[in-house]
């Protein structure tokens, strides 16, 4: 694991690695019921938001929100997905989770950064 660890990019990763395992702790510091657990996440993020070291996110419900992926990262995802099929039964499950649903009107930013209402 410590050989994966080394790998990895993340600030948590590299805290353990550096501090130690034994100087973190996992702690359940409230329980909510589901539909509340983005709520009361995004009031933690603030509420620790100048000693937030480790948490990458800004907002539970958008964690790429305001961040872009490096071109790197872009090509790996792209080769992992060449290739890539769904399977007829998932193809089956996502038309039918999508049957009835209407598309919401919004604003559509094009490549050429001209905006399309949609």
């Amino acid at each position: 694991m410590e050989n994966y660890l080394k790998n990895n990019q993340s600030y948590i990763y590299n805290a353990i690695l550096k501090y130690g395992h034994s100087n973190f702790s996992l702690t359940i510091i409230e329980y909510c019921e589901p539909e509340k657990c983005l709520e009361r996440e995004n009031y933690y993020l603030s509420y620790l938001e100048e000693n937030n070291k480790y948490n990458i996110a800004k907002k539970s419900s958008a964690p790429m929100s305001g961040r872009k992926h490096y071109d790197e990262t872009k090509k790996q995802i792209s080769d992992a997905m060449t290739g890539f099929k769904h399977s007829d039964e998932t193809k089956k499950i996502i038309s039918d989770a999508q049957k009835g649903k209407t598309l919401a009107f919004g604003v559509m930013k094009l490549k050429n950064k001209s905006r399309m209402l949609l």
